[in-house]
């Protein structure tokens, strides 16, 4: 398993701002955290994240990835689902990848479920709308 450095409060903030960490993104990170419920993975996992349908077994899934602004760090969420603060959906269903996964491997820090490619840049659209509130989310295709 890949070791990651833990940033400490006096270190320079990994954003590239050239603050410190805990008078940058340490604040953004508590509130996150703060705000995020863990989700039933059962119950979540078949659920799209943009229009709440269920996608049953034998239909395609689709994901929107994302990518976490610098120093927000969601390891303790790894393998599971969360709920995402919304203005605009009562549940944003997001899966945070296990550590050693691949989809973490490859960069994505989320990864949203979803039933079309529609509700995929429906999705996409929704979370640039909401950059101020998603101000550390970043989408990727």
């Amino acid at each position: 398993m890949k070791k990651t450095h833990k940033i400490g409060k006096n270190d320079q903030c990994p954003c590239g701002s050239g603050k410190k960490y805990k008078k940058c993104c340490l604040p953004l990170n508590e509130q996150l955290k703060s705000e995020l419920e863990e989700l039933d993975s059962d119950e979540y996992i078949h659920i799209c994240a943009f229009c709440g349908k269920v996608i049953l077994d034998d239909h395609e899934v689709f994901s929107l990835n994302a990518k976490l602004r610098p120093g927000v760090d969601l390891r303790e969420f790894a393998g599971k689902i969360i709920k995402l603060p919304s203005l605009s959906m009562e549940i944003l269903p997001a899966v945070v990848p296990g550590l050693d996964s691949d989809a973490k491997k490859a960069g994505n820090d989320l990864l949203f479920c979803l039933c079309s490619r529609d509700c995929g840049e429906d999705l996409r659209t929704t979370l640039e709308l909401e950059k101020n509130i998603f101000s550390g989310f970043k989408s990727s295709s």
